[in-house]
């Protein structure tokens, strides 16, 4: 039994060996107190002695020669650690935590680690496709900020961030190269633009397809491309090549080239206006830049309320003229220019010009002439402008002649705020219009809005333009003749304007017009909502076109065989929906009756053809669509029928996949205006068409 007073183990008396053991103050030693007799024997300890207090060496001797106390021992203290533990305060705790997360933070990323790799790439993003400066992660306020994030980055200096940039830029032209490759028809866009100050001038390219393997269609930027003068249509044509070499594109492959036939290349560099990269994919949303850009500042002085002086009112009836001369000119030379591509006319563009007919006639030249004054001196004007926005919140819109539609915009927004404005001129004693301009105003707005509104439709990039510009064209036809019989007096330049759209868009409508290109009868006829809007000519023109082009594929049975391992780290372009006639074209309302009775009622032709491609096209032109193949998107529509029509939804797709318009240039354009803004005016050449490419195809980045 062991033995032991308080006195002797004092000297340890918070560890439990010390109830098995004595310690003598004078010899410096502790000794063992177990009994070890046998049972009958008389008392016998064990005596064992050990130099020091060490509880260490007192547990060996019980495991070696009293393994039951041992046991025992190691019990108790196990259990003593668990009640400890639990007993612990809980800032102590917490405590020790920090301490752990001090040590951990003042550990950097090891800059191999994919932690510091993925974090570095999105800052090279984040840098490289914005309007931020390289410099920014030199400043100490902007590391400061990353590393109150996350301490353990190391944030790099600007030298290897750009590089990195540049591995990005590098790896995505790799992959869209791939893609490309991949493509059997690509369509591009071609436009010129000058940087603010007209300091140099670049060349931009726009690619659109159909890629086969992700069965989706795709538009990218190109390049951002800068030549020096003169700017002839032979340089913008060198410049061009240059690109397709750059990428390493077939020029077989190269389907369509759109540009805006020349007109709008002249004005790019002529042009002093500095509101030509407004982006017009959305109507709504570029309102409110105008708002802002179109305002100058104003000195709140007598002066401001002085008659307005024509002195600041544009000639737009000349400006229109030179415009329409430039056109009719420099369209012989464009088409001369690019000889081994089949070029094609910017949709837009040209309906532009329809709309510039309506401006250089002198029936309602006087109420916009008046009209245009107005918005002049309430925009120069400080005071009028903060009375007009305290009681409309609205601003008026400047007329900006290189912006589209941007008549129509000004007087969308004058008739929206007339209560308003009125009030504020009267309060300001300025002339104001009459009623009788107040009512043309409202007529030329009437007569402007379809103009408008399919502008933006036929600008869209996230669905097919082309299958729908003979639907426009017809909408137009059907408008501009009910205006001239509605009011006695617009129709002389409704009919007017009715005379050039069916002229200018002859290359489109008529088979027998020796410039007649079928593919946009073709494209229309391959959208199933609007098939049948097309004439009997336009339609066996339609189905010439894609007999020719299914010969070309006849070889190629499934698409689905087509792989390429590079392509899937591409991800989905978001689509949108193409609504049937009824709901986009309300002035189709009428003919849309007929559109379904054809649907419905045409009789089945007779099979008398005997290639494979005929009968693929006879077939789908006896089709008859349900509800839901009326309202899919085409794109769609072929995917599903693809096993059906396996050489159509080919050609199919590959010509719904060419843009009605240069639009997605000129939004490129709008980025590259914004990167080159202000104190960035003299972003390098490289670095600027860098930047334009992230920017406009991140999308397809991984991961992203």
């Amino acid at each position: 039994m062991a033995t032991g007073s308080s006195r002797a183990i004092a000297g340890r008396p918070k560890c439990g060996v010390w109830k098995y053991f004595s310690f003598c103050e004078d010899t410096n030693k502790c000794t063992c107190l177990i009994d070890v007799s046998v049972e009958g024997e008389e008392e016998k300890i064990c005596q064992k002695t050990f130099k020091g207090k060490y509880p260490t060496n007192m547990k060996k001797h019980l495991k070696s020669c009293h393994p039951k106390y041992y046991k025992v021992l190691e019990s108790e203290e196990t259990a003593k650690k668990i009640a400890t533990s639990h007993s612990i305060p809980e800032n102590q705790s917490m405590l020790k935590q920090s301490k752990l997360l001090d040590c951990l933070e003042n550990k950097k990323y090891d800059p191999k680690s994919k932690k510091y790799e993925a974090l570095t790439q999105r800052l090279a993003l984040f840098v490289g496709a914005t309007s931020v400066p390289l410099s920014l992660v030199d400043n100490e306020e902007f590391r400061e900020l990353l590393t109150e994030l996350d301490p353990r980055y190391q944030v790099p200096h600007r030298q290897k961030l750009g590089k990195e940039i540049e591995k990005i830029y590098l790896e995505l032209r790799n992959k869209l190269s791939v893609s490309m490759r991949d493509a059997r028809k690509l369509s591009l866009c071609a436009d010129v633009w000058s940087k603010q100050g007209m300091t140099a001038s670049f060349l931009g390219i726009t690619c659109h397809y159909f890629n086969h393997t992700d069965m989706k269609c795709h538009s990218i930027t190109l390049a951002v491309k800068r030549f020096p003068s003169p700017h002839t249509a032979t340089r913008v044509l060198e410049v061009f090549e240059s690109v397709i070499e750059d990428w390493k594109l077939s020029v077989s492959k190269i389907f369509r080239v759109l540009t805006d036939n020349g007109s709008n290349m002249l004005a790019a560099f002529r042009n002093e206006d500095e509101d030509g990269n407004v982006d017009i994919e959305d109507i709504s949303g570029m309102i409110d830049i105008v708002e802002e850009d179109d305002i100058p500042d104003g000195d709140d002085n007598p002066d401001d309320e002085a008659v307005i002086m024509e002195t600041d009112q544009q000639d737009t009836s000349a400006n229109s003229r030179r415009a329409i001369e430039e056109f009719e000119g420099l369209e012989a030379e464009h088409q001369s220019a690019f000889p081994k591509y089949r070029r094609v006319s910017c949709f837009i563009h040209t309906l532009q010009l329809v709309v510039k007919v309506f401006e250089v006639n002198p029936s309602y030249s006087a109420a916009l002439k008046k009209a245009r004054g107005i918005v002049s001196k309430v925009n120069k004007s400080t005071k009028a402008t903060e009375k007009l926005t305290s009681k409309a919140n609205k601003k008026l819109i400047s007329d900006c002649k290189t912006r589209w539609d941007s008549t129509y915009l000004m007087l969308e927004r004058l008739l929206h705020v007339k209560v308003h404005l009125v009030a504020v001129l009267d309060e300001l004693v300025w002339d104001s219009l009459t009623a009788t301009q107040w009512k043309n105003l409202e007529v030329i707005q009437e007569l402007l809005q379809p103009f408008a509104h399919h502008t933006n439709i036929a600008s869209t990039e996230h669905s097919t333009s082309i299958g729908m510009v003979c639907p426009l064209i017809k909408e137009l036809t059907i408008h501009l003749e009910e205006m001239a019989a509605q009011y006695a007096g617009v129709s002389m330049v409704a009919n007017k304007m009715l005379s050039d759209l069916k002229r200018r868009f002859q290359f489109i409508t008529n088979p027998e017009s020796p410039d007649f290109d079928p593919l946009y009868v073709t494209a229309t006829f391959l959208t199933v909502p609007y098939r049948k809007i097309l004439e009997s000519p336009q339609r066996l023109q339609a189905e010439m076109f894609l007999t020719s082009e299914m010969k070309k594929v006849s070889d190629i049975l499934d698409c689905d065989d087509v792989h390429s391992e590079e392509n899937n780290d591409l991800i989905d372009l978001n689509t949108t929906v193409i609504e049937p006639p009824r709901k986009r074209f309300k002035h189709l309302s009428r003919v849309s009756t007929l559109l379904e009775e054809k649907e419905s009622s045409d009789d089945t032709r007779a099979s008398a053809r005997k290639s494979a491609e005929e009968l693929e096209i006879e077939n789908y032109s006896n089709y008859k669509p349900n509800k839901d193949d009326l309202q899919s998107d085409p794109f769609s529509f072929w995917m599903n029928q693809k096993n059906v029509y396996p050489n159509l939804a080919l050609v199919a797709c590959d010509i719904l996949a060419t843009p009605a318009s240069t639009a997605p240039v000129e939004r490129m354009f709008s980025v590259a205006g914004q990167a080159s803004k202000g104190i960035r005016n003299r972003l390098g050449d490289h670095n600027l068409e860098r930047e334009v490419f992230l920017r406009k195809n991140k999308k397809y980045l991984i991961n992203n």
